[in-house]
């Protein structure tokens, strides 16, 4: 079968035939939403995962064809547009199993987070494949130009996925913040901590599945990461037990309105709606590459704690629902808390929810990821 698009990403497990697409993590829910909205415009869409179960034939969800990972090859040769998704090409390779060179022929274009040196073996500077790349921010966008690449390169903002439930149900009276994504560093764990303690009455909660410090960590395929602090891919823990984790990494107790609740995919939107505060803290001043956790506080109509020197903050100043931090003093901290009391968002949460999802939404970046594709000389889908 010839489809308009092919989507290859990282790994995708299926392990429910029912519910296929329920162990999206990291970087695939990019592939899943843009394939999603594709699917809805009437296009055949075919999307890369990794079987987990036993099956005569592959499976359709959404109107979406499922093909396994040890076909992407085949596939990729009768599809008019091939889509890479990836934080980098070199991860897609080395990662997940995906030669991009054996897929040169086919017209590649890249859906990525971020700028990467991905320089294949003979020399060739990897980005040439591709007919068109994105990168999540213009300063990605200028590094990416700057290396002199043939194809267009686009800014496409990472996207957000509709909610089920798209009205807050947070507590009145009750303050709730929330750290969402990886831990990568001590540094950002210590930002956490010192929140927590600043605001004592504040209950923080961390979502992540993995804790590591990014210097020492060591990666292998198939979302196979080793030398983690916390590691819910490969080992289930108890709150009480990742918690003692954090606390002998850190060096001391943590704050007691410190809770961890594990990775939280099943329940994720219900988490996001019933806190106030979301926490996007960065792992260094040098940081380049957005934290597209950011988006999904935002949203959720949340207010958001982040640095002036995230590239992402630019969304907390967009929608006015957030404070920049100059820096992590104390009373800086306080001066973010008391803009939160006054003015959680201009909007208002529940329209803040509409707003952003209107403009970040998947829906409104693949319509982008389109009218860029109608640009490149290339055959046209149906």
């Amino acid at each position: 079968m010839k489809f308009d698009f092919l989507i290859i990403g990282h790994t995708i497990e299926v392990t429910d035939c029912n519910n296929p697409l329920s162990n999206v993590i990291g970087n695939a829910i990019r592939a899943v939403g843009v394939a999603k909205e594709l699917a809805i415009l009437n296009l055949s869409v075919a999307l890369v995962v990794d079987y987990r179960i036993s099956l005569p034939t592959g499976l359709s969800h959404e109107n979406i064809t499922l093909i396994d990972r040890s076909r992407y090859k085949s596939v990729a040769n009768s599809a008019s547009l091939v889509l890479i998704s990836t934080t980098k090409p070199s991860v897609l390779i080395s990662e997940h199993g995906i030669d991009l060179l054996a897929l040169s022929n086919c017209n590649l274009v890249l859906l990525s987070c971020f700028n990467d040196n991905a320089i294949s073996k003979d020399g060739q500077d990897l980005y040439n494949i591709f007919k068109l790349i994105t990168v999540n921010n213009y300063e990605q966008k200028l590094i990416v130009e700057q290396r002199g690449v043939v194809p267009k390169v686009l800014n496409l903002d990472f996207g957000v996925n509709e909610l089920v439930q798209s009205r807050s149900h947070t507590e009145p009276g009750k303050i709730k913040a929330l750290w969402v994504g990886c831990i990568r560093s001590r540094e950002v764990l210590k930002k956490i901590v010192k929140f927590a303690n600043v605001f004592s009455n504040i209950e923080v909660n961390i979502v992540s599945r993995l804790v590591f410090d990014k210097h020492t960590v060591s990666t292998a395929p198939g979302n196979k990461v080793f030398g983690t602090v916390i590691n819910l891919l490969e080992e289930n823990l108890t709150s009480r037990e990742a918690l003692k984790k954090l606390s002998d990494w850190i060096g001391h107790e943590l704050p007691l309105n410190i809770n961890f609740l594990g990775a939280a995919e099943s329940n994720y939107q219900d988490i996001l709606l019933s806190h106030d505060i979301g926490l996007d803290f960065c792992e260094s001043v040098y940081q380049q590459h957005d934290n597209t956790k950011i988006l999904d506080y935002l949203s959720s109509g949340m207010f958001v704690f982040t640095e002036n020197y995230a590239p992402s903050f630019r969304y907390v100043e967009e929608f006015d629902s957030g404070y920049c931090l100059p820096d992590f003093e104390e009373n800086n901290l306080i001066y973010g808390l008391e803009h939160y009391k006054k003015c959680s968002s201009k909007y208002g949460r529940n329209n803040l929810i509409d707003l952003v999802y209107q403009k970040y939404g998947w829906k409104a970046q693949t319509q982008k990821l389109i009218s860029a594709l109608q640009t490149i000389d290339e055959p046209k889908f149906s």
